[in-house]
């Protein structure tokens, strides 16, 4: 296998939608005795999301769901505000102060990667994987796991610059972004 093969791996299988579904998901999960229908708002999370990409890709304002173009990017980023809120809302309703949070530091980073966006490309892919590795490492606190997840944003964060999506920095910063904005509002 070449290399750009497994960065396409690497890149496809940590991409930045199912990590931030993923860090939802692994909240109502542990917090389903705190959060009533916790099933029923993953598929509403899943739904709003799905959508709010399906729709921009419909009417062309994305051109591949990687969103690689920057210029595509800030509009989506800044739309996702508006499905955060709704889960914020629907957060208010539930006894999870970790859902909560979680709804808090996924609103903050569409807010943060919409902005950036502008000027910038900062990865995605990098910034909501290290989201849920945070949320993750926080959550079940241990060595091992934090390791794995060390282990895991350095492959994703290498196949990134491997197929030229990001530069060095690009990816770093969108690292540095999770990582701090998670440890926030945790």
């Amino acid at each position: 296998m070449n290399k750009k093969n497994l960065a396409n791996i690497f890149s496809n299988v940590f991409n930045a939608y199912l990590s931030l579904l993923s860090t939802y998901f692994i909240v109502l999960y542990l917090d389903n005795d705190k959060i009533p229908n916790a099933v029923a708002i993953a598929v509403f999370i899943v739904i709003m999301f799905g959508t709010e990409l399906a729709l921009f890709k419909c009417f062309g304002l994305i051109s591949d769901f990687e969103i690689s173009n920057k210029r595509e990017r800030p509009l989506l980023d800044l739309a996702s505000i508006i499905p955060t809120l709704v889960i914020i809302f629907i957060a208010t309703t539930t006894s999870s102060p970790l859902f909560f949070a979680v709804s808090l530091i996924v609103f903050t980073s569409n807010i943060i990667l919409g902005i950036v966006s502008i000027f910038w490309k900062l990865s995605g892919h990098m910034f909501y994987l290290s989201i849920f590795a945070t949320v993750t490492s926080v959550i079940f606190f241990n060595w091992y796991l934090i390791f794995f997840w060390l282990i895991v944003l350095t492959l994703v964060a290498w196949s990134r610059v491997e197929l030229k999506r990001h530069t060095v920095s690009q990816v770093i910063a969108g690292t540095l972004c999770g990582v701090m904005l998670s440890l926030l509002f945790l």
